[in-house]
C-alpha cells in the first residue's frame, strides 16, 4: 500500500509539472501470494484475482468522481 501511495504522489507531481490535456493515471490490483495452504494453485488464478481487484478499484474510483 505504501508503494502504491508513493507512486500516486509521484504521478500527481508529474501531472502538475507537465500538464497535458489529459492527466496520466494508473490502476492496480493486489493479490496476496503465499506458498502455504490456501494459496493459488496456478499463476493464472493469482492474476485473475489481481485483475478482479483492479476492476473493483476502477469502479470505486468512478463512483467517487460521480
Amino acid at each position: 500500500e505504501k508503494i502504491i501511495a508513493r507512486m500516486r504522489e509521484e504521478l500527481e507531481k508529474r501531472n502538475k509539472k507537465f500538464p497535458k490535456s489529459y492527466p496520466l493515471s494508473f490502476s492496480h490490483g493486489i493479490a496476496p501470494f503465499s506458498t502455504g495452504l490456501g494459496s493459488h494453485n496456478k499463476m493464472s488464478d493469482l492474476l485473475l484475482e489481481a485483475d478482479q481487484k483492479m476492476y473493483e478499484y476502477k469502479k470505486a474510483r468512478k463512483r467517487r468522481k460521480g
